[in-house]
């Protein structure tokens, strides 16, 4: 007959009374292993906390990238200071000075670049030494000193608005991806103007900086010195940032 027939559990032990599993691990044990093999393992929180901690993060970056640059007016005030004293100097628009420390250092004096620029207005050394010989002055300074590292900076915004006649365009992108580069394309392609010149020749880079910067208006730079051409007109007031 086939009655009510009970099959006992697969592959278990009697003892007392009690039906014991058998433990799976045992069917895995490695040879040579031992029981020391199939003690419990404490559950490690740390890669779970570190998933948290980068979220986190990611979460804290996001924001403050998203978060829209301080003005002039809601920058500290030693800042403002600083910046009227070296934007007048180099006869430089404020506002256009500080979209440029803004988009270098977001205003901070201890970041270093991968390519080792430094400071609020990213100095590389190359670009200090060109700013020393024209100041004639052989001593360098510390380039995370804010004051010091604004004035190579503007001093170096300077000297490339007089050598890229005020383009504003050709001088972001002398300033960020290096001006005999730049004056190498403008060589290569006369007529065409900087703006259309860094859409057309510069990196993703230096394209994106130009534009955080003029929002796409072609701003001419006030020179201290004749433009190439000879004309005797007044050069154009940099006021519209």
């Amino acid at each position: 007959m086939r009655g009510n027939i009970r099959t006992a559990p697969p592959i278990t032990s009697r003892i007392n009374g009690l039906i014991l599993q058998p433990d799976r691990s045992l069917l895995h044990m490695p040879l040579g292993g031992s029981l020391r093999d199939l003690r419990p393992r404490r559950r490690s929180h740390r890669g779970w906390w570190l998933t948290m901690l980068l979220i986190a993060g990611g979460w804290a970056a996001m924001r403050w990238v998203c978060q829209p640059a301080p003005t002039v007016e809601e920058a500290p005030p030693t800042y403002q200071i600083l910046l009227r004293r070296y934007a007048r100097r180099a006869n430089l628009p404020k506002e256009f000075v500080h979209k440029v420390v803004m988009a270098e250092s977001s205003g901070r004096s201890w970041v270093v670049s991968e390519a080792s620029a430094k400071g609020l207005m990213q100095i590389r050394p190359p670009a200090e030494t060109d700013v020393l010989r024209k100041l004639n002055r052989s001593e360098r300074g510390d380039l995370f000193d804010p004051e010091y590292n604004m004035l190579i900076g503007t001093t170096y915004l300077r000297m490339l608005t007089d050598r890229f006649d005020g383009d504003a365009y050709l001088v972001l992108a002398g300033y960020h991806m290096g001006p005999t580069r730049v004056a190498r394309y403008r060589t290569a392609n006369p007529g065409i103007s900087g703006k259309e010149l860094v859409e057309r020749f510069a990196g993703p880079r230096t394209r994106a900086y130009c534009a955080r910067i003029l929002e796409g208006e072609e701003l001419r730079l006030p020179l201290t010195r004749r433009p190439v051409g000879g004309s005797t007109e007044p050069a154009p007031r940099g006021d519209r940032i």
